[in-house]
C-alpha cells in the first residue's frame, strides 16, 4: 500500500530521493505484479521510458514485472527470497541486502 510504502523508506532514509511512487492500492488487482501495467503507469508519470527505471523488489513477482516491463531491476535480501533464490532466477541484476544500502549503489 501507499501508506506502508511511505513508512518504509522513510524509515531507510530514502523517501526524498524518490520522485514518483505507484504502490499496490493506485490501480485495480488485474494490474497488479507480475504484470507490467504499473510500471508502465510509473514510466507514464515520470514522462521517461520502462528502461530508465530501476525497479527494487524483494519477491519474484518484482522481479517478473521488471523484467515484463523493461525496467532494470535490483533484489534486495530483505524479503522471502535468498540469495539461491534470487540466483536461481539468473543474473544481469544487483542484489542487495536492505533497501537502506540504496543510497550507497545509486
Amino acid at each position: 500500500s501507499r501508506k506502508y510504502a511511505i513508512k518504509a523508506l522513510t524509515n531507510a532514509g530514502v523517501l526524498d530521493h524518490i520522485d514518483t511512487l505507484v504502490c499496490r492500492d493506485d490501480y485495480p488487482e488485474k494490474d497488479a505484479k507480475p504484470s507490467p501495467v504499473a510500471m508502465e503507469n510509473l514510466a507514464e508519470l515520470m514522462k521517461v521510458d520502462c528502461s530508465q527505471i530501476i525497479f527494487v523488489g524483494d519477491h519474484r513477482f518484482d522481479y517478473e514485472c521488471a523484467v515484463n516491463s523493461g525496467a532494470k531491476f535490483i533484489a534486495v535480501l530483505t524479503g522471502t527470497y535468498d540469495l539461491d533464490d534470487w540466483n536461481k532466477l539468473g543474473n544481469g541484476f544487483h542484489i542487495m541486502d536492505s533497501i537502506a544500502d540504496l543510497e550507497k549503489l545509486l
